[in-house]
Parts: C-alpha cells; structure tokens; sequence
C-alpha cells in the first residue's frame, strides 16, 4: 500500500471522534480485456466528509512530507480556501487534527 494511501486511512481511522472522512479516488484502471477506465476529478484533494462538533464540510489533501501539490491541486485548494470550509494540507495525523478543529481553517 503506498504511503499516502495508508496515511489516509490512519488519518481516517484517528479523527473518527471529531470528523467523518471519506476517501476521494482519482485515476486509472484497466479493465480486464484492456481497456483503460478513468475515474475521479484531477485535483480533488484525499479526503472530503465533515466535522462533527457542527457539520462543517471538510476537505483535506495528504502529502507525503518532501511532496508538492500538483498545480490541478493548487487550482482547486485556492478554490476551496475562498469558502467557508474547513480546508487543509495535512503530511501526518496531528496535521490533519489540528486543521479540523481549527474554527477559521483554510491552511494551504
């Protein structure tokens, strides 16, 4: 399993008291006769669901620590910065807890 994958799942698993998260799956697949399936919006971050102190939407990218965001997902977290969510990059747990309890979160 590859290291953001695994991240998410972690991430997932440890904020389950304070957030309900779901994983967003980009990219492609081939069919077993071949074909190639493409699946997902290009730059839609890891992990979207909401906070469960008030409902707030969540939406939080996961980063290995020495990789960048893709310039699709620089587009879309400026766009996700501008609404009143909770939106973040987060490159372990505490990262990602931290976002989520943050009343005026939009981390970049």
């Amino acid at each position: 399993m590859k290291y953001e994958t695994r991240l998410q799942n972690e991430i997932t698993d440890a904020v389950s008291d304070i957030a309900y998260l779901y994983r967003y799956q980009v990219g492609k697949f081939y069919t077993a006769d071949g074909r190639i399936i493409k699946i997902g919006i290009k730059g839609f971050a890891d992990l979207f669901g909401f906070r469960l102190s008030d409902g707030k939407f969540i939406v939080l990218e996961i980063k290995q620590p020495n990789k960048n965001r893709s310039p699709e997902q620089i587009k879309f977290g400026n766009a996700m910065s501008k609404q009143n969510i909770i939106y973040g990059v987060a490159h372990n747990i505490d990262e990602a807890i931290k976002i989520i309890l943050d009343k005026n979160s939009t981390k970049c």
